[in-house]
This record gives structure tokens, C-alpha cells and sequence, in this order.
């Protein structure tokens, strides 16, 4: 894959730079038949009414070129967040979902926008680059750090 931005080689490091079909490393490995997973319907998980979860959920990914569109597969990691939270419906009901780019304004304005949810996901910025910016702008609009949940989601 090739940096558009740079002109050199693009090493993806995270879902929204992968191509769903594109080979990987243990491709052969996960050639082998798997056990079929059951999806939330096939638990006969009933799903509540729109609005009665236990969270309202914003979801933000914050790329410079999912911004832009510059991604042949679309935004997979807004997708990937979406995705998970859409499995546990009794839990989640995402109210919004937006991309921005990596300028720290945009973050906040993003994430002040969101205020009305109990519960946001961010995807993208956390990187060493000069605009990856989501870690500081996050910490200039909450309250409250959460380093226990950080920890066990990580």
C-alpha cells in the first residue's frame, strides 16, 4: 500500500487501512475450518425498542483521510466500532457517528458535540505523527479520566 501523502511505502497498522478481503500474515492459518459463531440473533437476544439501551453511544473516528474519503474500503474502523456495539443492543444504541480530521479544534468540537451520550468511542489520532491529536484534545474537554476501563479495554 502505498502513503498517499508521502509517496512511500504504507505499512496498515489498524482495520480502517486494510482492505477486508486483503491477505495476512497467518492467512493459511485462518484458512482452516472454523467453529461457527452465533451471531446476537442466533442467542435469541431480544432487543429492546430504540432508546432503551444502557448507554448512548457516540462514535468518532478521527482521520485525516477517512476525512477525506481517501480510503477505497470506507471508514472500517467506524465500522468495526459500530459493528460491536450494534452485538450487544441492550447495551449500546448508538445515537451519532461522525469522522473528522485530525486537527485538535475538530476533535473537541467532535466531542463536545456528543454530549447528550453517556458513553463515546474514538478510533484514530493516537499515533506519534505531529496531527495525531485525539489523546491531548480529549484531555482538554472531559472531566474525568477513566484509566481503569482504558486499561481493561486495551
Amino acid at each position: 500500500m502505498i502513503d498517499a501523502q508521502e509517496g512511500a511505502q504504507f505499512k496498515p497498522s489498524c482495520a480502517c487501512c486494510v482492505a477486508k478481503d486483503a491477505p495476512t500474515a497467518n492467512a493459511a492459518a485462518e484458512q482452516k475450518p472454523k467453529e461457527e459463531v452465533k451471531s446476537a440473533a442466533a442467542l435469541e437476544i431480544p432487543k429492546q425498542p430504540a432508546g432503551n439501551a444502557d448507554f448512548k453511544v457516540g462514535l468518532i473516528t478521527i482521520s485525516d483521510r477517512a476525512s477525506l474519503g481517501e480510503y477505497p474500503t470506507g471508514d472500517l474502523s467506524g465500522q468495526a466500532m459500530r459493528d460491536c456495539c450494534e452485538s450487544f443492543p441492550n447495551f449500546f444504541d448508538i445515537t451519532k457517528q461522525v469522522i473528522v480530521n485530525d486537527t485538535k479544534d475538530n476533535i473537541k468540537s467532535a466531542l463536545v458535540s456528543m454530549l447528550d451520550c453517556n458513553l463515546v468511542f474514538t478510533s484514530g489520532g493516537t499515533g506519534f505523527y505531529e496531527r495525531d491529536n485525539t489523546p491531548e484534545a480529549t484531555l482538554e474537554v472531559i472531566d474525568k479520566r477513566a484509566d481503569p476501563l482504558v486499561m481493561y479495554v486495551i
